[in-house]
C-alpha cells in the first residue's frame, strides 16, 4: 500500500467517526478527540504557552461537539477543527494581555526530557525553547496564528492558508516576515 491510500484510508475512517459522531455516537467523538488531540494541544501550547494549554484544548472540544451537527463539510475535519483551535487561542490571548495589562505573561520553561546528555546542555536547551516560545508570544497574531500551523504543527501552506480563511501566497508570506521577526526578537532575547 503506498502513502497515498493511507492517507484515504484515514480519511475514510475520520469521515466514518465524523458520521457516527454527528448522530450521536459518543465514543465516535471519543475517538474524533483523540486523533485531534495531540495537533489541538500543540496548537494552543504554541499561542498560549503550556500552563494554558489544557483549558484551552478543552474549550476547543467543547466548541467542536457543540457545533459538530452544523460542520457542513466545504473543508477537511482536521482544518475546522485547527481552525477552532486557532481562534480559541487568539481570543484567550488577547484577554490573558487585557487581564495582564500587556504585561509578558511568560510561562516556565518545559521541563527538559528524560535522556539528554547533562545538565548544563539541558538547560541551554531549556532556555533555548524559552526564548523562541517568549519571542512566538511576541509576534502579532496573523504571524503568530502561521507560525504555530506551519513551523510548529507541520501543516502545509495550502491548508494553512485554509484554517486561517487567507491565501496560500498570504500565508507564505506572513511566515517569511515572521522568520524574520523571530530573528530579531531571539537575538534581542537572547543577548538579555
Amino acid at each position: 500500500m503506498g502513502a497515498t491510500g493511507g492517507l484515504t484510508e484515514d480519511r475514510d475512517e475520520e469521515d466514518s467517526l465524523l458520521a457516527r459522531a454527528r448522530s450521536g455516537d459518543g465514543s465516535a467523538f471519543e475517538q474524533l478527540v483523540e486523533l485531534h488531540a495531540p495537533a489541538v494541544y500543540r496548537i494552543v501550547a504554541g499561542h498560549l504557552g503550556e500552563t494554558d494549554a489544557e483549558d484551552a484544548a478543552q474549550e476547543v472540544f467543547t466548541r467542536i461537539f457543540l457545533g459538530l451537527k452544523g460542520f457542513k463539510g466545504d473543508a477537511r475535519f482536521a482544518t475546522w477543527v485547527y481552525r477552532i483551535a486557532t481562534n480559541v487561542a487568539l481570543t484567550r490571548g488577547k484577554k490573558k494581555r487585557r487581564r495582564l495589562g500587556f504585561e509578558n505573561s511568560a510561562s516556565p520553561a518545559p521541563e527538559p526530557e528524560a535522556g539528554e546528555p547533562g545538565p548544563h546542555e539541558s538547560l541551554a536547551r531549556g532556555e533555548q525553547r524559552d526564548a523562541v516560545r517568549r519571542a512566538i508570544e511576541q509576534l502579532p497574531e496573523e504571524f503568530r496564528a502561521v507560525v504555530v500551523l506551519r513551523g510548529i504543527e507541520g501543516l502545509p501552506f495550502e491548508e494553512v492558508a485554509r484554517v486561517l480563511g487567507i491565501l496560500r501566497p498570504t500565508a507564505e508570506s506572513r511566515m517569511a516576515r515572521a522568520k524574520e521577526r523571530l530573528r530579531t526578537l531571539l537575538g534581542r532575547i537572547m543577548g538579555d
